[in-house]
């Protein structure tokens, strides 16, 4: 059989990510065979890769484990020393030259098996067809050939064990919202490795809703990233400061390094008692960025720092075109909030962006059918939040969970509260009491431990 048409350093990154992405493996490595690779040393990272595939049902997702079987094949004699220091150098001269974006590359090799399994297919079908017989093999395969790139072939999981799993995960950690209401009802709000958005109309408070959950973020000591397709960012950042210090954020543009927010801030990061989390902004353009390029930045932003990014906030993602901008809202959407949930839950963060109502008016709380393209969001999203403003009840805001995948407060609604606008955010976000909440009883402590640290729960 022929080789893969692969360029070398295309091949050489290839295997790497054989031995490190779970998620290539299981899209298009199981189906690679290591014998078509061009290089040896491809063919025995491959192999390796293969061998462990096949004996523990899982992708090995760590080069070190890839490495320790190539070790492991050099002392029973099966893999000359040399040989086996060679597909080390090998790999990690591809890690150090970075890998991909695992679907750009998946998207490649995917495209390369589709076209070998369509040629196998095609002399299969005139075969068929030259001898009369039936084409339905023929139709079953064409449609495994198709499926290659887009099926995960990870292994399933049974109840044995089950509660083993669940003990090493810990408890659920979650993250307030930023309604005390909805926060108890949601047992202290939503959990790690979730979405979450906001559904409202225009002028309503969904950018003020994303501040806020960038500042509980914050408060909690996370590296926060914020993707603004709406407000420039000395807006965004100084409505966020605002939040956080309890300053009107008006003032903190008008006065600048004069303003007492940057006083207030330096206080509280400076306290060795509390941990400020680290914010990275980026503006993006509306209607023509897509969520790969967010997610790039993001990865930029991780090793430029450091330190895991544990919240995406993208404000907001309506604003996002999907992988092909031919395509309608319809399926754009769909593509651009699978893709936000499905980076939560791979990197075990939380995400939130938010989303216009349509056809919903001043004072109406909308509903999952106020979406204003589908209800792709309202399946593929973990959580949605309906906001309404009420300009009669002194321009206070309310808000209600429309939506809820996982977990308990489905239906939960906040009262009415005043909409803290001067501060950038909702009132019971902003740090230094510009309202006084009241205490919490012991079960809604309990509820929502290790909030914030903001005056949401003071």
């Amino acid at each position: 059989m022929s080789s893969y048409p692969f360029a070398p350093d295309f091949e050489r990154t290839v295997a790497a990510m054989l031995a490190t992405s779970e998620s290539f493996y299981n899209r298009v490595g199981v189906h690679l065979d290591p014998a078509r690779f061009k290089d040896e040393r491809a063919q025995e990272i491959a192999a390796a890769a293969a061998d462990l595939y096949a004996r523990v049902n899982r992708a090995p997702g760590s080069d070190a484990v890839v490495l320790q079987a190539l070790y492991a094949k050099h002392t029973s004699g099966k893999l000359h020393a040399r040989k086996m220091a060679a597909c080390a150098d090998y790999l990690c001269d591809a890690l150090d030259r970075g890998l991909p974006d695992a679907e750009v590359a998946i998207a490649q090799v995917a495209d390369v098996l589709r076209r070998d399994g369509q040629q196998a297919v095609l002399d299969r079908a005139f075969s068929a067809f030259a001898q009369q017989e039936s084409m339905i093999d023929v139709a079953r395969e064409l449609e495994k050939v198709e499926s290659i790139g887009k099926a995960d072939a990870s292994f399933g999981v049974g109840l044995d064990g089950f509660g083993d799993e669940l003990d090493s995960l810990g408890r659920i950690e979650r993250m307030p919202i930023g309604f005390r209401e909805i926060d108890v009802e949601m047992g202290g709000g939503m959990a790690r490795g979730e979405f979450g958005f906001w559904l409202a109309g225009t002028k309503v408070g969904k950018s003020m809703a994303l501040v806020g959950n960038a500042a509980i973020g914050m408060m909690r000591g996370l590296h926060v990233a914020v993707a603004t397709l709406e407000l420039d960012v000395h807006k965004w950042r100084a409505r966020l400061l605002g939040t956080v210090t309890g300053t009107p954020y008006q003032d903190i543009l008008d006065y600048g390094s004069r303003s007492v927010a940057f006083e207030r801030y330096r206080s509280i990061k400076d306290d060795p008692e509390f941990s400020m989390g680290r914010l990275s902004i980026q503006k993006f353009g509306g209607h023509q960025t897509t969520l790969p390029s967010i997610i790039d930045w993001v990865r930029r932003e991780e090793d430029r720092h450091g330190q895991k990014v544990e919240l995406l906030v993208i404000d907001y993602a309506d604003k996002l075109v999907g992988k092909d901008v031919r395509d309608g809202d319809y399926t754009q959407m769909r593509d651009v909030y699978e893709g936000i949930r499905l980076w939560a839950h791979d990197t075990a963060a939380w995400a939130w962006s938010a989303s216009q109502a349509q056809r919903v008016a001043m004072g109406e709380m909308p509903t999952i059918n106020s979406c204003a393209d589908s209800h792709h969001k309202v399946r593929v999203a973990d959580l949605m939040v309906g906001l309404t403003r009420c300009p009669d009840e002194e321009n206070k805001v309310k808000a209600k969970v429309l939506a809820l995948r996982n977990g308990s407060g489905d239906g939960a609604e906040s009262s009415l509260l005043p909409n803290g606008f001067d501060y950038g955010c909702f009132v019971q976000n902003v740090a230094f009491g510009v309202e006084e909440n009241e205490a919490l009883t012991d079960d809604e402590g309990d509820a929502i431990e290790g909030g914030s640290g903001l005056g949401i729960f003071a």
